[in-house]
């Protein structure tokens, strides 16, 4: 099954394997512009973000308690959110300048990053990610780069991963890949960068 967000009608919809159309998931939650959708099969969670907050499904799309309301905040751009495996929700939140990890059972745990311009820090930050060493990677939009962090080091900052050198100018949406590349979407360029370790490709 594939799950796709429908901002325009406030859905989210169901996809069989063969592109076949299958139903709306989540059909008794009522969703506001739904932008991100994560999923952690270890836990059978599904996790979609909208400009409310957000929400928690199981992965039949029946609604869990403690869902991840973002309280005093509705905006124009909604929040990327990622699992890791671990029973953790990451939500990249652009207007705190960070990526808050939310636990499943016990609500907010930590936050990554916080505003600025070096390393480590974050400004308006926009896709998350978790590698598969469970390190999180992140589209740093005002930065015009993309940061990996390691949450089980003190300082957090593991490495940049890519930057305007690299041809970047707006990365938005990031992903890890099982073979330790990253896919990075730069929404000002129109185009798709793979990441490796040593270099950045369109």
């Amino acid at each position: 099954m594939f799950l796709v967000t429908d901002p325009v009608n406030n859905a989210v919809n169901m996809f069989d394997f063969r592109g076949k159309f299958t139903g709306q998931f989540g059909e008794d939650s009522i969703f506001e512009r739904p932008a991100s959708i994560a999923v952690d099969r270890t836990y059978g969670v599904v996790a979609i973000s909208d400009q409310l907050g957000v929400r928690v499904f199981s992965a039949k799309g029946e609604r869990r308690g403690g869902d991840i309301m973002i309280a005093g905040h509705v905006g124009p751009m909604a929040n990327e959110v990622a699992c890791n495996g671990r029973g953790e929700i990451l939500v990249s939140c652009w207007y705190d300048h960070c990526v808050k990890v939310y636990d499943l059972n016990s609500g907010f745990k930590t936050r990554i990053g916080g505003r600025g311009e070096w390393l480590g820090r974050l400004e308006r930050p926009r896709g998350v990610g978790v590698d598969k060493q469970g390190k999180i990677v992140v589209s740093d939009a005002g930065n015009r780069r993309v940061q990996l962090f390691d949450p089980r080091d003190r300082l957090g900052f593991c490495r940049l991963v890519a930057a305007p050198a690299d041809g970047l100018r707006e990365p938005y949406g990031v992903q890890a890949l099982p073979d330790g590349r990253f896919v990075v979407v730069d929404n000002a360029l129109s185009k798709v960068f793979s990441v490796s370790k040593s270099r950045c490709e369109p």
